[in-house]
Parts: C-alpha cells; sequence; structure tokens
C-alpha cells in the first residue's frame, strides 16, 4: 500500500528523479516513482524538478562560465519528425551551457538561440564550423570568431599544432609555393584568416569544435529515439546528462582555483 505526503515527499525524491531521468522517458517517471518509492507527484511536479520549459529549452545550473564557448547542431528526430539540437558548450570548462529542440536552422533560429543564451554571460569566442551564415552570426553577436580547423588537414597536414605551424610557413612562403596551393590559399584561407588564426593569439580557444562532438557521442538521443515521442521528453532526458556530465568531466573548479 501507497502512501502519498503531497509536496514535502515530491522534493524528497528530487534525487531520485534525477537518477531515473537518465534512462528514463519523462513519461514513464511517474510510474517508477509509485514502484520504487511509493510516491506520486504529478506529471508537472516533475517538469518543474526537471526544469524543462514549454520554450524547448535547458540550462545548466553552473552559475559562472569562462566566455569560451562552441558551437553545434545536430539533426534529430522526434516520433519521426525532423528537428535540430542546438547546443552551446564552454570549451574550457568542458560542460554545456544550453541546448533547444527547434524545427529548423533558419539564421533567426539560431541567433535568437544565441544571443539569448549568452545574455549575461562572459563572452570573448566561439568556435563554429564552416557554414557560411555562421560568418555574419557571431559578427552581428559582436564575439571574435574562431573557424575549426580541420578544413586545413587534408592540405597542409593531419596534425593540428603542424598545421597551424604549417599555415605561418605557406603565408611566409607565399610566392615560392605552387600555383595550385597559391589559389588554395587565396580561396580558403585567406579570406577567413582572422577567424582561423585567434586560437594563435589566445590558447585558451578551442581549435575545433571536438568539445561539443564528444559530448553528443556520450548523448546522443538518436540511441535511444524509439523511447522518445516529444521535444519535452528528450529534453528531460538531456537535462539529466548535462547535469551528469558537468558534474564528472567539468572543470568548473578553473575559474574558482
Amino acid at each position: 500500500m501507497f502512501h502519498f505526503h503531497g509536496i514535502k515527499s515530491e522534493i524528497r525524491v528530487h534525487t531520485q528523479i534525477f537518477d531515473l531521468r537518465l534512462y528514463r522517458p519523462l513519461r514513464k517517471l511517474r510510474g517508477d516513482l509509485i514502484t520504487f518509492f511509493g510516491i506520486l507527484p504529478s506529471h508537472q511536479s516533475i517538469e518543474n524538478r526537471l526544469k524543462i520549459s514549454d520554450l524547448k529549452t535547458i540550462k545548466n545550473q553552473v552559475s559562472n562560465y569562462s566566455g569560451y564557448y562552441c558551437y553545434d547542431e545536430q539533426y534529430i528526430k522526434i516520433d519521426g519528425e525532423k528537428r535540430y539540437r542546438l547546443t552551446l558548450f564552454d570549451s574550457l570548462l568542458n560542460i554545456p551551457l544550453s541546448e533547444e529542440i527547434v524545427e529548423d536552422m533558419e539564421y533567426d533560429t539560431i541567433y535568437t538561440f544565441l544571443r539569448e543564451r549568452l545574455r549575461d554571460k562572459p563572452l570573448f569566442t566561439i568556435t563554429t564550423d564552416h557554414k557560411r551564415e555562421y560568418k555574419k552570426m557571431m559578427d552581428d553577436l559582436k564575439v571574435r570568431h574562431q573557424l575549426c580547423i580541420f578544413h586545413l588537414f587534408k592540405m597542409i597536414g593531419k596534425d593540428e599544432y603542424i598545421t597551424m605551424e604549417r599555415l605561418e610557413l605557406l603565408l611566409n612562403k607565399y610566392d615560392d609555393i605552387p600555383l595550385f596551393l597559391q589559389g588554395y590559399i587565396q580561396k580558403k584561407i585567406l579570406p577567413d584568416l582572422e577567424r582561423i588564426t585567434p586560437l594563435m593569439r589566445d590558447l585558451s580557444i578551442s581549435r575545433t569544435t571536438n568539445p561539443v562532438e564528444n559530448y553528443y557521442r556520450q548523448t546522443d538521443p538518436g540511441q535511444i529515439k524509439k523511447r522518445y515521442k516529444t521535444s519535452r521528453g528528450i529534453l528531460s532526458y538531456l537535462t539529466g546528462k548535462m547535469e551528469y556530465w558537468a558534474g564528472k568531466f567539468g572543470r568548473t573548479q578553473h575559474l574558482t582555483s
């Protein structure tokens, strides 16, 4: 026989909700709480504890950030419909700042996500991939923009440190290099030189978007796509993963040490 004690019981099982949500869809949490803990919180109370809003956005509860970020997105399906997972990631602290599930990848959608998530946050640099619209977006945000340097590897080396050294050498010896390589540099490198080289002046800048891509590999909702039918269900799962990741892999002590 179960005994329910209202709000106080729901507060006491906040930790249990956190543990369960790492693995269970939101719609099944209520049944789990009845089965294992003998309490019956409302669906709304569970959503409130998980801090899942109707805006399809989740935020990390960490209060301080470094100002060095990566941005990326991931294509996902929810109940058979195409959606996109936007992620702003603190590359220096190795923690996500915020995620949002959206229906399109239009300029205004991404720009609004970044602008709102970065409001009142320190902001020095954002590393992105090479999508053309990101250049204007970063300029509109008035932030120093670092392009992921993997696109250079095929031409001038596989190791990123060797790549930057070779890039500097090529620019210094530009008149002596083959014409085809001059053409590549003129077309692919020189127009974006100020977006490729910030990392040479600030070692805290992430050279690539690998930090957020690694986070995606560890928290990929595609692995459990059959279990989540709504954006809110996916975000419930990702909220638990976000807090778990921040606690286990985050370097938040960097700001206080």
